[in-house]
């Protein structure tokens, strides 16, 4: 079984060429061998990095000196991105970054990744090279660090929500009595983390099939209070369990929602955070003001996301499907009728959107003119 990528054949012959091996490494080759599609390619090679990206800039491919200072640039064909990073060894770890070197040595490179289902490589011919006993850790379902698990945590403290959230996704076993222990003395060492860094692996377990049980680990092993300062599992559950009678897709934000943190230390991006104030203001919406109009208002996305946190079923199957049609006026339609610019011509226009969306948006533009007419002269 071979990662067939056909574009990058020129860049393995373009390696071979100059007498430096490129093997596929990590998640892609471990996805491989499950029979699952991977959703990102990494490479690794001896080739410093240097001189692999001016080797490939030399040939006219497009590369991207994305993390150099940790041996590794971006390749970029047909617009999508190839990481290809040099072999590195460890020389001082302080639990949040690493100072490395150089080898060719690709077990001194395995040595110092996380996880021994993470340590694998593959030729392009399917050859596998396994220096952690990856394989047989990947056939039995187990989640193991490589060496010794304190160790690599001390490295890189990051590694205990990588644990669970590839935990959640590959293990058929459970997480031991003495793992937990090393999770919860370590777990204070969290907080030493870029906000950015524990948001993103957060997000990823919040959004995997069901991280209930990870999550439940987590609080017990009082890693979740080290970023999150409240937080309700129960709620989530009954989140997850009407996810799973209607199949509706996972979603961090709206798993998120459902946890009701009052207050984090996650670093949301503006977009993230925006749609979790529009899910707040809906749910407090949702008793005084027309569905149909929160939905055009706030976004079907987003009534969808409050139907399943408010275990509403019947709601989430009635307006899965809504497509929700343009608003038919505009300011000039209202100009024209004599409504002058100004804060009256604003107000007019969303009496007109709330009368248009909770008419089940069946209200025509004529219908809505002759409304705001008749308005005007009652008013």
């Amino acid at each position: 079984m071979a990662i067939n990528i056909s574009p990058l054949l020129s860049i393995k012959k373009i390696y071979d060429d100059a007498g430096f091996p490129l093997r596929f490494v990590g998640g892609c080759v471990r996805d491989t061998l499950l029979g699952l599609t991977p959703n990102d390619i990494d490479l690794a090679s001896p080739l410093p990095p240097e001189q692999g990206l001016a080797l490939l800039a030399a040939q006219g491919y497009t590369v991207i000196p994305t993390g150099m200072e940790h041996g590794t640039f971006t390749l970029v064909i047909d617009k999508v991105p190839y990481e290809i990073t040099t072999l590195r060894r460890d020389v001082a770890t302080d639990g949040r970054r690493a100072t490395i070197a150089y080898t060719d040595k690709w077990e001194e490179d395995a040595a110092r990744r996380d996880f021994t289902i993470n340590a694998l490589y593959m030729d392009f011919d399917g050859t596998i090279y396994d220096y952690a006993n990856g394989q047989q850790d990947l056939k039995k379902g187990t989640v193991r660090f490589i060496g010794q698990a304190a160790d690599r945590i001390q490295e890189d403290y990051l590694r205990i929500l990588r644990f669970f959230r590839f935990h959640q996704r590959f293990s058929k076993q459970p997480v031991s009595c003495e793992l937990k222990a090393i999770f919860q003395k370590f777990s204070p060492q969290i907080k030493t983390l870029s906000a950015e860094r524990i948001t993103k692996e957060f997000l990823l377990l919040l959004e995997s099939s069901n991280p209930l049980l990870e999550l439940s680990i987590m609080d017990e092993c009082q890693i979740l209070p080290q970023f999150l300062e409240s937080y309700e599992l129960d709620n989530l559950k009954l989140l997850l369990d009407m996810e799973m009678s209607v199949s509706a897709a996972p979603s961090a934000l709206r798993r998120f929602h459902a946890l009701k943190c009052s207050s984090h230390q996650l670093r949301l991006s503006n977009k993230q955070s925006k749609y979790l104030a529009a899910l707040n203001l809906l749910e407090a919406e949702m008793s005084s003001h027309s569905l149909f109009y929160l939905a055009y208002k706030y976004g079907l996305p987003e009534i969808l996301d409050i139907f399943l946190v408010r275990q509403e079923s019947k709601r989430w199957l009635e307006f899965k499907s809504l497509v929700i049609p343009p608003f038919p006026l505009n300011g000039q339609d209202l100009i024209t009728i004599g409504i002058k610019p100004g804060a009256r011509l604003g107000k007019a226009l969303n009496d007109a959107e709330y009368q248009w969306a909770a008419s089940e948006y069946k209200l025509t533009k004529e219908n809505l003119l002759q409304y705001l007419t008749a308005t005007l002269r009652d008013g």
